[in-house]
């Protein structure tokens, strides 16, 4: 992956990041860009977002007006309750909504 692919990328995740914080919607990254931000790795695949149950839909409805919902369906091996698939200016953005193992409560 290229330098100016990071950065096409890092754009649409400042571009998210700036209307979730306007609407003050708890969100965080996750998975290869945060490895990526954090220094662990030189390149990440895709934008993972995890948001609190209580700002899901809120979430959902604001990267609606950035892009579209692809199809897609939980995954057992992923313990969330909710699972979104978007494609925003050409970029994979998978949302996870409320981790659901009891460890983690």
């Amino acid at each position: 992956m290229n330098d100016d692919c990071i950065k096409y990328k890092l754009n649409v995740l400042y571009k998210i990041a700036d209307l979730l914080n306007k609407e003050h919607i708890s969100w965080a990254v996750g998975a290869s860009l945060l490895l990526y931000l954090k220094g662990i790795v030189h390149e990440f695949n895709d934008i993972d977002i995890m948001v609190t149950e209580s700002d899901v839909f809120r979430l959902k409805e604001i990267l609606l007006s950035l892009g579209s919902l692809k199809s897609s369906k939980i995954n057992s091996k992923y313990k969330t309750k909710y699972f979104f698939e978007f494609n925003i200016d050409g970029v994979e953005v998978d949302v996870m909504g409320w981790i659901c193992d009891s460890k983690w409560r």
